[in-house]
């Protein structure tokens, strides 16, 4: 995934072109469908606009700043654990995106945890612990240069 941009079209263009090599790897996976847009919406929900903005122009964020922070740490650590060898990796990055999901439930941000829902749990993923798996065998192989993703 890209960095993201000024604008949601120009983040899903900009990750969709730098995910080329590992879309050439994985081509049964509709990776702008299922995984880049989804997460580029996420993110702009949960950095630009207001939940219950007043004005569509109003420029708020959606969550709280230690709601958003505590959310990213706990994503961030669920990432550390798929990506780490230990054996309880994956007791681990349960635990933590199933907090990360939690701190959504608990400020009732209703339209963040849709869009959470949406990249995780109802694409048709199955149970979190197959999609964390998946999510770890991608990124262990373009950490790796295995799928072409590092010049590998």
């Amino acid at each position: 995934m890209a960095p993201l941009a000024a604008t949601r079209e120009q983040s899903i263009a900009d990750s969709v072109a730098s995910t080329a090599a590992l879309r050439t790897a994985f081509p049964d996976i509709d990776f702008k469908t299922a995984v880049i847009e989804p997460t580029v919406n996420m993110a702009f929900d949960v950095k630009v606009r207001s939940l219950c903005a007043p004005h569509p122009t109003t420029k708020q964020e959606k969550l709280p700043p230690a709601t958003r922070v505590k959310h990213e740490v706990l994503i961030g650590e669920m990432l550390n654990y798929l990506a780490s060898d230990k054996d309880d990796w994956a007791e681990k990055a349960e635990m933590a995106f199933w907090a990360a999901r939690e701190c959504l439930v608990e400020g009732a941000h209703c339209e963040v945890l849709e869009g959470f829902d949406a990249i995780y749990l109802k694409r048709g993923h199955g149970e979190v612990g197959k999609v964390l798996g998946g999510l770890r065998e991608v990124l262990r192989l373009r950490g790796k240069g295995g799928c072409g993703c590092h010049g590998g």
